[in-house]
């Protein structure tokens, strides 16, 4: 009797292979026929049947296994003929299997092509047919993807990797969708996150390979969090670190604007959070949209969303699903790449947004943007916050290298020859600047791991040189190292080079990162035509730079684009220099699409044209016409890029540079620091103003060495004029920032340990052995990748106030050691209890994520508390129901709790009688304060950032209120501020248009107004004497 299981995971993995070989005829009637024609050794086609065949048990044990319990009341045999008939379909298939790898295969595609074999099944069976088919369509697909790429030895490898593919093979069953018996909507809900989950988990790891598939690797496997900062002084909080993950963002802001250079890792970032939210790990439905699409024509609808993203499911979204999604702030709108749009639409592109946001205020948005395209503060007429990404750190580094040589076990098995290669970079990556410097982002040190791998750990030195040498490495050397053949059309490095400029150029000419495939084909009809040795039409010369350069891609059927920005503006700018088109360029000075493809050019220049084009930046940037500004920084950039340049030429980019210096902003300072050491000499004598020293500490930090250690302790040192709050603010995040590019300890004891108002931030493991070194009582760490144990809190035992973000954290016990100890921030920890606290006399501030039983139950041996902070709050009342009866709080908050409506709750709960300071922040249910008056003896302050409140006017009945921010909610009077006259500080604004601000004339206690607007008719409070107006827009 045939095994139903095994019979259904034999048709998954023939299916698999099929799609492996790409040739439906090469699988004949079992996987079995294909080992016996390909491997002539008797022992090895033995070894690899067993392989085989362990994977066909493995998809049948975990694929029903996964299934069992959801159908239990079918009775045996009927899910036994059910399982068959799966298994039937697919072995009676006739998949067009060469057509469906052509349209970028995917689970929804594979099943809609399958045979359907449900006539004689009841309902229940039916639905079970359907449940097993799509996990096993998802089984096949990844199962595809996991196989090396086929090739002599392939079968060898196999061998080599059979534990890691069957662990794979398991973990498939994770990612499985769930049952789903209900609506249409419930249906279609499901396939969407399906196809999210599938598409979007993927990253390609340059460099690894030039085969398309192997190239992709997991995102799960392969994402390397991105550390980020608040852009500028809008929202950094005293008391919050400088630097933040992507998902602590999204926690504390529903409106995120994520800037970053090219290569940072901005469109991973959002793979992730589509991937996470699909598979249901973030409460949101996920929609991803690549501004580049829409480049040529508008800017999509609500209902248009999916036409770009998943258009193959897009006619199944039921009638008002999208809609329906934004208002209940349930979807998650993931926009990628202002910057990837003309600068002449970016304006529509932002009242897009703002319409968005005003039509459906409680969705969440992350929108990304190169900086150039989009200020911090593009957004904040939308109520945006704005991030920065920052520089990869040593730990980020370190996962990211060890992340790139795993996934090259895809094509090589030799594990220590690849654990070799990469300690060699990183010992090479820490102890050489030069490859420190440009280890700063995902893009160059993905390049770096491929160049070091493929000439065999030797490295270029310079940005550029790199550039150089890893396009050589994939447009000719690996197919002719590996011996690939191009079948009927073979073209030299020289030939694929020139057809890629001519495709980059015409791309920047036209304002496009991207164009339809048949565009790309008739420009390169008209390329060809001059040149004859090339026998071949367009579209078969863009067929072979899709399948063998590595450069471009085709996103979507019928779109093509180059695998990153960069490589576009690098091959775009030999091309100018090849038409020898300088004015072009000096034409296209202020259009920041041209930025880099002009300095880009300098280096690849002859001498002439070089000095024509330095020359005539430093030209535009002394005229003082429009854009000196941006020519100014060009030049100096340029003149730093030149290989060579006159020495009177290289002495004006000179004079320039040091009217620049110190740099007057923290942009600035990153162009500066291309400069090198000479930016630092440039610097002029004397004291450095405090507007001027966080930017001059970034411009230090990214330049590294003694000279810039010493220029950043002279930043210290200049103290005759004080900071301003703002200053004082982004100097602490910059000198943090600078921290893990010197030697931690002369770092720590020359820096941190000498300014009395710099706390330390570690975000790298390898800076805890300088602690020791600072005597300091505020600490905060955030490791992104993990780290584990708190030992070295006990380096600091006069810590009085510490911050930890550590997902391997699992021990509180040594906090015990800080007998100081009065603050402790556990923003996301691994399971703790919470009852270790206990030991700690005199911590009376507490704020962290409960997310287990066991953290509430710890509370209760917390009687000594008087400020409580819970983030992701899912059940407040039985938060509060788990407090010590004796506790009372004076300070009380919940961040991002999705069921607080009302304060009924808060009032009546004993411990909260006589609260003091209110914090509710991303609230966004609570609609009301009704009851607030009951704490008017007591209540000093109020935090109720991002709430959809309808009575704010509540506030007038408490009387004692000296701090309010009500950031993000929506205000349709001010009015009610007059009965609070001990009003010090309040922040309003990022809701929607203010009101009237002329009430606000009657705080005659108020010293501080944020203001987050950018429409604000701010006059009615000029000449308002002692208060000081922040005004967060650009």
């Amino acid at each position: 009797m045939v095994d139903p299981g095994l019979a259904l995971g034999a048709a998954v993995v023939k299916t698999a292979c099929k799609l492996w070989l790409k040739d439906s005829a090469e699988v004949a009637i079992t996987v079995a026929g294909l080992v016996e024609s390909r491997v002539a050794d008797a022992r090895e086609r033995r070894r690899i049947r067993r392989l085989f065949d362990e994977m066909e048990e493995r998809v049948a044990d975990t694929l029903l296994g996964a299934l069992e319990h959801e159908y239990a009341s079918i009775p045996d045999h009927e899910r036994a003929a059910t399982v068959l008939a799966v298994a039937d379909s697919f072995e009676e298939s006739t998949l067009d299997i060469r057509g469906l790898v052509a349209v970028d295969l995917d689970p929804i595609t594979l099943q809609r092509g399958l045979p359907d074999r449900t006539r004689d099944l009841s309902a229940d069976a039916t639905a079970l047919y359907h449940r097993v088919t799509a996990g096993c369509c998802t089984y096949v697909v990844e199962m595809a993807n996991l196989l090396p790429g086929f090739d002599t030895g392939v079968f060898t490898e196999l061998l080599g990797r059979q534990s890691e593919l069957l662990r794979r093979v398991e973990e498939i069953a994770t990612h499985l969708p769930s049952r789903v018996d209900g609506s249409t909507v419930d249906r279609f809900e499901a396939t969407y996150r399906r196809v999210i989950a599938t598409h979007l988990d993927q990253v390609e790891l340059f460099g690894v390979t030039v085969d398309d598939r192997t190239r992709c690797y997991p995102l799960s496997t392969a994402y390397v969090s991105l550390q980020m900062e608040v852009g500028g002084s809008r929202a950094h909080d005293e008391d919050s670190p400088a630097t933040v993950s992507i998902e602590d963002a999204l926690r504390a802001h529903r409106r995120i604007l994520v800037r970053g250079e090219a290569g940072s890792g901005k469109t991973t970032l959002l793979q992730w959070l589509a991937v996470r939210a699909a598979r249901g790990e973030l409460d949101f439905m996920p929609v991803f949209l690549r501004l580049r699409r829409y480049s040529g024509r508008e800017l999509p609808r609500p209902e248009e969303f999916l036409q770009t993203s998943v258009a193959h499911i897009a006619d199944q979204m039921p009638a008002g699903w999208m809609h329906e999604q934004l208002a209940g702030g349930r979807a998650l709108i993931l926009v990628d790449g202002v910057d990837e749009l003309p600068e002449s639409r970016r304006d529509a592109a932002r009242r897009w947004l703002q319409e968005l946001v005003i039509a459906y205020p409680a969705a969440g948005y992350v929108v990304t943007s190169r900086p150039a395209a989009a200020s911090g503060h593009w957004l904040d007429g939308a109520g945006f916050t704005g991030y920065e990404t920052l520089p990869m750190g040593m730990a980020d580094i370190q996962a990211f290298v060890d992340h790139w040589h795993a996934a090259m076990l895809a094509e090589y098995t030799d594990r220590a020859q690849l654990r070799d290669s990469a300690r060699h970079l990183l010992d090479g990556i820490r102890s050489q600047r030069h490859l420190r410097r440009l280890a700063t982002s995902p893009l160059l040190t993905a390049l770096l791991c491929a160049l070091h791998w493929d000439r065999r750990m030797h490295l270029p030195r310079d940005r550029m040189e790199l550039y150089t040498v890893a396009l050589e490495m994939l447009l000719d050397r690996r197919d002719r190292e590996r011996s690939i053949g191009l079948e009927d059309l073979e073209l030299s490095r020289t030939e694929k080079t020139i057809l890629l400029q001519d495709i980059a150029y015409w791309l920047v000419r036209n304002g496009l990162s991207g164009a339809a495939t048949d565009r790309i084909t008739a420009q390169l009809d008209r390329r060809l035509a001059a040149m004859p040795r090339i026998e071949a039409t367009g579209q078969q010369v863009l067929n072979l730079l899709l399948n063998r350069s590595g450069l471009v891609r085709e996103p979507v059927a019928g779109q093509l684009d180059f695998v990153h920005k960069t490589f576009q503006e690098y091959l775009a700018a030999k091309a100018a220099i090849d038409a020898d088109d300088i004015g072009v360029l000096v034409d296209h000075v202020t259009d920041d699409q041209w930025r880099e493809v002009i300095v880009m050019a300098v280096a690849v220049a002859n001498a002439g044209q070089r000095e024509e084009l330095v020359t005539a930046l430093t030209d535009r940037a002394a005229s003082g016409h429009d854009g000196w500004h941006v020519a100014t920084l060009l030049a100096i950039a340029c003149a730093h890029q030149a290989p060579t340049l006159p020495r009177a030429l290289n002495a004006r980019a000179e004079l320039l540079a040091k009217h620049q210096l110190p740099p007057p902003s923290l942009p600035v300072a990153e162009r500066m620091a291309e400069v090198g050491e000479l930016a630092l000499e440039l610097l002029p004598a004397g004291p450095i103003a405090p507007e001027y020293r966080p930017s001059t500490v970034r411009m230090a930090g990214l330049i590294g060495g003694d000279h810039a250690l010493s220029v950043i302790a002279r930043c210290l040192r200049d103290k005759d004029e004080p900071f301003d709050r703002d200053s004082r603010q982004e100097m602490f995040r910059e000198l943090n920032r600078a921290w893990p590019r010197f030697d931690p300890v002369r770092y720590a004891q020359q820096i941190l340990d000498v300014d009395p108002f710099v706390n330390p931030e570690v975000t790298d493991p390898l800076l805890l052995p300088a602690l020791r070194h600072i005597r300091k009582p505020v600490l905060w760490c955030r490791f992104g990748q993990g780290y584990g144990p708190l030992d070295y809190v006990g380096d600091m035992p006069m810590l009085e106030s510490f911050q930890l973000t550590d997902i391997k954290t699992n021990d509180l016990t040594p906090l015990t050691q800080l007998p100081d100890l009065q603050s402790l921030v556990l923003r996301k920890t691994g399971e703790i209890d919470l009852a270790a606290l206990a030991g700690c006399p005199r911590l009376t501030g507490l704020t962290t994520t409960l997310g287990s039983p066991d953290g509430k139950r710890g509370l209760r041996a917390l009687e000594q508390l008087t400020s409580l902070e819970i983030y992701d709050a899912i059940h407040p009342d039985e938060l509060l129901a788990a407090l010590p009866p004796d506790m009372r709080l004076d300070r009380f908050g919940l961040w991002q709790s999705a069921s607080v409506a009302g304060l009924r709750g808060l009032l009546e709960a004993e411990q909260l009688t006589a609260l003091g300071f209110l914090m509710l922040n991303e609230v966004n249910a609570l609609e009301s304060l009704a009851g607030v008056e009951q704490w008017a003896d007591t209540m000093r302050g109020v935090y109720l950032r991002g709430s959809r409140i309808t009575d704010v006017h509540r506030l007038a009945r408490l009387p004692k209120l000296n701090f309010a921010n009500l950031a993000r909610t929506p205000l349709d009077s001010v009015e009610f501020v007059q009965e609070l006259p001990l009003l010090e500080i309040l922040h309003i604004g990022g809701a929607g248009p203010l009101p009237d601000l002329t009430p606000l004339r009657s705080l005659t206690n108020l010293t501080d107004l944020f203001i987050y607007s950018r429409d604000a008719d701010l006059s009615p409070l000029e000449g308002w004497e002692n208060v000081t107006i922040h005004h967060e827009v650009s």
